[in-house]
């Protein structure tokens, strides 16, 4: 079989490269183009959300906006001394009808929380004491209490919360958090596209803008391919860590028991003594870690609602999840979410791995904006020149 010139080119090594194979890779630089251009166009404001939200819970705490480690303010007294569970939270309740707080019913009906069926969670601290108390209306409002007396010491409303739903897609229900998978995946098939179409370009000596494009679209260009190139790692560290967080449930990475009680009962029945739920957490774990006492627990977490407490012990991110009214141990388990977490917000490597969160994220939203710039410019040569192989 002749070859002619336009059928055939001669590789370095002397081989020939024919025309269909010629014409499968035109064929997949054009897939791997339009891949590139959908999903981005399509998934390009989850990602601008993705991202800014994640930059504003980077740093929650230093914006004022809540944060979900200790209060800065503390009370006085140690488990001995803490007041009833049931007390404190009618102290928080009345903090919070007294501020105006409502909660809105899942019928559409507002009201005035006026039960413990009304607040999320309830967090003590040993080493502040103090009690956190969040409530179910739509600022997450919490309201900070001295765990000895019920004083009120800070009622806040904590957007951090309502971020991380946005963040996460959980404020439109599980679909959103199914969006949110699915931005995740859409940002790695991004990188790998985008990677392909660049070291085509590089590998063929092409220049990135055509010699008609001004210098801004070439500077454009340019940053597009430096500035993803830089991202690139960190990107897949935030998309898998992030799927990871979204199912950390039912994939393991925390133990949570599903349970749930009717407001009556959540009203009726009387939790044990805080010293008490410590206790037993204590005796839980004594068989398996010597010594073990008060000042090794980090907090008690109390979900009204499902009548059982996640006491969070010092050592590895160990926790109990025990029944409050009868001390009936549900699991005894390692917070394997807690270094997902860590690794995804960049806590894990210090301040400076913070930071590089954030770079990441910002550098997504430019990357996403001038991406959508440089597909969509009309005066873009590439769109009027024939796609490479």
């Amino acid at each position: 079989m002749t070859l002619t010139a336009d059928a055939a080119e001669t590789a370095d090594g002397g081989g020939v490269t024919t025309a269909p194979t010629r014409l499968g890779r035109r064929v997949r630089g054009r897939w791997w183009r339009a891949i590139h251009l959908w999903l981005g166009l399509l998934t390009a404001v989850g990602v601008i959300v993705v991202s800014v939200t994640g930059i504003v819970l980077n740093h929650t705490g230093a914006w004022d906006l809540g944060s979900k480690g200790p209060p800065a303010i503390s009370g006085s007294g140690g488990f001995d001394d803490a007041a009833a569970v049931n007390d404190l939270l009618s102290s928080a309740l009345l903090a919070a009808d007294e501020r105006g707080v409502e909660i809105r019913k899942p019928r559409g009906e507002i009201r005035r929380p006026d039960g413990p069926s009304d607040i999320d969670r309830a967090t003590f601290r040993p080493g502040t004491a103090t009690a956190q108390v969040r409530l179910r209306d739509p600022r997450h409002t919490e309201v900070i209490l001295d765990w000895s007396d019920g004083t009120v010491l800070a009622v806040d409303e904590r957007d951090d919360v309502g971020l991380s739903h946005l963040h996460s897609g959980e404020t439109l229900g599980q679909r959103g958090v199914v969006l949110s998978d699915l931005v995740a995946v859409a940002l790695v098939v991004l990188i790998i596209s985008g990677m392909w179409v660049w070291v085509k370009r590089l590998r063929r000596h092409r220049s990135s803008g055509a010699a008609g494009d001004s210098r801004w679209v070439r500077a454009n260009w340019w940053f597009h391919l430096v500035a993803g190139l830089a991202a690139v790692t960190f990107t897949i560290v935030l998309c898998v860590t992030g799927v990871i967080l979204n199912h950390k449930r039912e994939w393991g990475f925390m133990v949570e028991p599903y349970r749930s009680l009717d407001a009556e009962i959540v009203a009726r029945l009387e939790p044990t003594s805080l010293s008490q739920i410590g206790q037993w957490a204590i005796d839980a774990r004594s068989p398996t870690v010597a010594g073990i006492d008060y000042d090794d627990i980090r907090f008690i977490d109390y979900r009204p609602s499902a009548g059982y407490a996640k006491v969070r012990f010092k050592d590895a991110e160990t926790e109990v999840v025990l029944d409050v009214y009868d001390g009936e141990i549900y699991s005894i388990a390692h917070r394997r979410d807690i270094w997902i977490e860590d690794l995804h917000s960049g806590v894990r490597f210090g301040s400076e791995g913070t930071w590089l969160s954030d770079l990441t994220a910002g550098l997504l939203v430019l990357l996403t904006v001038n991406g959508i710039f440089l597909w969509l410019r009309p005066a873009w040569s590439g769109r009027s020149r024939p796609l490479e192989g």
